[in-house]
């Protein structure tokens, strides 16, 4: 028999990392644990044996002492007789809002609050029961989209009786005086505040004063409706209305209903088929929607789609639309009688199918989209991805198109820094800005260049089970492995990392339908995943492979017959003497490699940008071939303000004969880093030149390159016949994040790849979503 100090009850659960107040970051699992975080107040609900609501208010998150020291347990006790064994679920680690994951219990996780924001409760004697039913009806269901969409929060005027400051106080003080200035001013002040203090309590002012109103708190949580849009029985359907409510700053449908007098808003319904409902989005709820015809466009928006993401709720009989709400909001939108989401399986791998709420209008798609996890989301347990309140198997997108009016991207740029990828940025010609995923502005940035009627056939990534981990530790790097229509490979990541994993026998993921030909038409991140940390879950868009308006010269017919199957280079000990740089075992600087071949070159242009913040300066290459193909070398910047590039190298100029690379040594250690690139221009061009040049006869043989060093008593002279055909030039260098300049090193040199193509091994445990 247990004693009467044992917990009755197990549970797993999830603390927010965020207040439920302000929804600003409060501290996470660590911090609380080691006792660095600032005062905040963990509000616990639960539902007790009686079947009555319980509420139990803590300052402290008290640990089991029979647990492990490492261990996430915590005893609470909800009462005199009713304790409770928790068991804090790992993806409280994640800083990030909106890290819920599958492994927690949906419907009673514990909430947090800054101490300061929990005081500004006190006046309005709301009992613990009522403020945790507060903080479940009004957590968010989504990330804000935009930056603009998030300073919405704060937009108020501030006056004294609205923040429940006294004048009396310095705050208060300073608060009338910004209440006196022109609202845009006021705006300006505010959106500034936010993530501090004063910002904190301005916002658990605004949202009490707003919505509490609102809300029926009681004793007990009542969970939202699922019901049927009133007036859909009896008669044709001929509009949609609804009724709006605005929730901090932004507007939201609170009621909706078919063929009613008095809405403030109606849409018509047109005649012809419908394929389903186009639904936007945001923090707390539905904000609009629109009607999707099979064979003609879209309908106008019920409502304000502005800031909100957008998903598409398949189905063709409006009379069977259901809608999930609240006293002061409608949540999702659904056909009953839809069918349920299956797991299908392939041979090599199982596939998962997700609906998807992007960050942009995706209505136009026609074709499936595909996504593949990365790494596990929290260390207990089997992989779970990330949740969204009141949306299962949905998920949350952000999406890069590759093509921007009927033009392919020119090239594409990832940014990694040492936790992995952090940003994606897509170019263009004759585009004001290139789109982007996640942030450029620091780290390493890898430019993939493609040339004149080049685009992406298929992108694989290293199959990852949640046991795995020890493959691929936090401070390494992501791989990724892309193939072009023009028989090109392109990997992406760490050099040491990315050969163990062709060589250990690691099984590879394609993400894509396996169905080639295909061209890729943008990349797919998971937003929840991917909001100012490296990207967890990476996935595609794309079309079946069509002439696109390209002549028969600028594909690749022998690319697309190999299935799309990447090249990868053997392993061999020249190239692991250059890509192990010094400390690599540490984890303490890690090397990239670029290379690029010198056959048939046509022009070679050299770019040098200053270093700035973490950034150092940094050195790139583009070199442009006959063919149309381009490849880069070092760290190419195509969005750098015009004029940054010097020219090296012109095939009007003459055939190139040398390709000089001067090194000098940098710091103590010995390594070496590049501070010079010229080129060097046959003085009597060899007979069969000039007929080249003008388009006929066979062309020239490449350069040699020449490594040379003549500093602090290192003096080498190194030549590099770059002439034959799988002779690749090789730019290395490390990445060193925090390490003080002296610790970056170059190395440039020549071989022979011999590249080996082929289905890589496939398979593992890992799963394929279609998103939808």
């Amino acid at each position: 028999m247990s004693s009467v100090d044992e917990p009755r009850l197990y549970e797993r659960t999830k603390v927010e990392n965020h207040c439920f107040l302000c929804h600003e970051f409060v501290a996470d699992l660590t911090q609380i644990r080691k006792g660095s975080a600032k005062p905040f107040v963990i509000l616990y609900q639960f539902r007790m044996e009686d079947g009555q609501d319980g509420a139990v208010v803590l300052r402290s998150l008290p640990r089991d002492p029979r647990s492990p020291r490492h261990a996430h347990h915590a005893r609470i006790y909800a009462g005199r007789n009713d304790r409770r064994y928790i068991f804090i679920c790992g993806c409280m680690k994640d800083r990030s809002e909106g890290n819920r994951c599958r492994n927690c219990n949906p419907d009673w996780a514990a909430v947090i609050a800054h101490a300061e924001c929990w005081a500004v409760t006190e006046p309005w004697a709301l009992p613990p029961t009522c403020l945790g039913n507060f903080a479940l009806k009004t957590r968010p269901i989504t990330l804000w989209r935009t930056p603009a969409a998030k300073t919405k929060d704060l937009r108020f005027r501030p006056t004294p009786k609205y923040c429940g400051y006294v004048t009396t106080t310095h705050v208060g003080s300073l608060l009338e005086r910004v209440s006196e200035l022109p609202q845009e001013v006021v705006d300006g002040i505010t959106v500034h505040l936010s993530g501090s203090l004063v910002g904190s309590l301005l916002k658990t002012h605004r949202t009490l004063q707003e919505l509490v109103p609102e809300l029926h708190l009681g004793d007990k949580f009542d969970p939202p409706g699922n019901v049927p849009v009133p007036g859909s029985c009896n008669h044709t359907i001929t509009s949609i209305c609804a009724w709006q409510n605005r929730i901090l700053g932004q507007s939201y449908i609170s009621r909706m209903a078919f063929d009613a007098e008095d809405a403030p808003l109606r849409l018509e319904i047109a005649t012809g088929a419908i394929r389903g409902l186009q639904v936007a989005v945001s923090r707390h709820g539905l904000c609009a929607l629109r009607i999707l015809y099979e064979s003609s466009p879209p309908s106008p928006w019920l409502g304000d789609p502005s800031e909100t993401w957008m998903g598409i709720v398949p189905g063709s009989d409006l009379s069977k639309l259901m809608l999930l709400h609240d006293e002061f909001r409608i949540i999702r939108l659904e056909f009953a009688g839809a069918p349920d989401l299956e797991r299908h399986m392939e041979p090599s791998r199982s596939i998962l199918v997700t609906q998807a709420l992007w960050d942009r209008d995706m209505s136009w798609l026609k074709q499936p989209s595909y996504m593949a996890a990365g790494r596990t989301w929290c260390n207990e347990g089997l992989h779970s991805e990330p949740v969204i309140p009141y949306y299962d198997n949905w998920r949350l997108c952000r999406h890069l198109p590759l093509v921007l009016d009927s033009r392919y991207a020119r090239g594409l740029t990832a940014c990694y820094t040492h936790e992995g990828i952090v940003g994606i940025q897509a170019h263009f010609h004759d585009q004001a800005s290139s789109p982007s995923i996640g942030r450029m502005d620091d780290g390493y940035c890898y430019h993939l260049a493609l040339g004149v009627g080049e685009y992406l056939t298929s992108l694989w990534k290293p199959t990852r089970g949640p046991y795995d981990l020890w493959r691929q530790p936090n401070d390494r790097y992501d791989s990724l492995v892309i193939t072009t229509n023009r028989d090109r490979t392109f990997h992406l990541g760490c050099t040491t990392i990315r050969q163990e994993n062709w060589v250990d026998g690691i099984k590879w993921t394609r993400v894509s339908s396996s169905k080639p030909p295909v061209r890729i038409t943008g990349l797919v991140v998971d937003a929840i995943s991917g909001n100012d940390r490296p990207f967890r879950d990476i996935g595609i868009t794309e079309e079946e492979e069509a002439d696109h308006g390209l002549g028969s010269s600028s594909r690749s017919a022998a690319a697309i017959g190999s299935g799309g199957f990447p090249q990868y280079p053997r392993w061999d000990e020249q190239l692991a003497h250059y890509c192990f740089f010094r400390d690599y075992y540490s984890g303490e600087q890690t090397s990239f490699m670029t290379t690029a071949s010198l056959l048939d070159v046509s022009r070679i242009a050299l770019q040098q940008l200053p270093g700035g913040g973490r950034r150092r300066r940094t050195l790139g290459l583009r070199i442009e071939h006959h063919d149309g193909t381009l490849d880069t070398l070092g760290e190419w910047d195509p969005e750098y303000p015009g004029g940054s590039a010097l020219v090296l190298y012109d095939s009007a100029f003459g055939p190139l004969e040398e390709l000089v690379f001067t090194l000098r040594r940098a710091g103590d250690a010995g390594g070496s880093r590049v501070v010079a690139v010229s080129a060097k221009v046959a003085e009597e061009p060899p007979p069969h030149f000039a007929g080249w040049n003008s388009g006929s006869g066979p062309g020239p043989t490449g350069p040699k390159v020449v490594v040379r060093s003549n500093d602090k008593g290192i003096d080498y002279h190194l030549e590099y016949d770059a002439g034959g055909s799988d002779t690749v030039l090789a730019y290395a260098f490390t990445f060193a994040g925090e390490l003080e300049e002296d610790n970056w090193y170059n190395e440039v040199w020549c071989f022979e790849s011999d590249p080996q193509t082929g289905p890589p091994p496939q398979g593992g445990p890992e799963e394929l979503e279609i998103l939808i």
